[in-house]
């Protein structure tokens, strides 16, 4: 499931960045960004896989995204997680502002 992230995530968020990149972006880089109003946060949960799987942050200016992150957990890659939240990210409705 592609949910919205919420601020309880960013530690689930925080592991996945040190499982999957050699430059891990920190939990306070994660923060900043997720109080940023151009940045928008989203995870993938699959209770059967143990909740979060992986996320996404795109950041909005002008009415066009930039994907910032994408990562998925070592254990759960190639099950489609990343498809999933690329997916979402096409469905995002870059004109209109929305809340979190």
């Amino acid at each position: 499931m592609i949910r919205p992230a919420s601020r309880a995530d960013l530690t689930a968020i925080a592991a996945i960045e040190a499982e999957s990149f050699s430059e891990p972006w920190s939990l306070a880089l994660l923060e900043d960004s997720f109080e940023n109003p151009l940045d928008y946060f989203w995870v993938v949960t699959d209770e059967a896989a143990g909740g979060i799987c992986g996320y996404m942050n795109v950041r909005v200016i002008a009415g066009e995204g930039e994907l910032m992150r994408i990562a998925v957990r070592p254990g759960f890659r190639r099950r489609g997680y990343a498809k999933k939240l690329m997916d979402a990210l096409a469905r995002f409705p870059w004109r209109k502002r929305f809340r979190r």
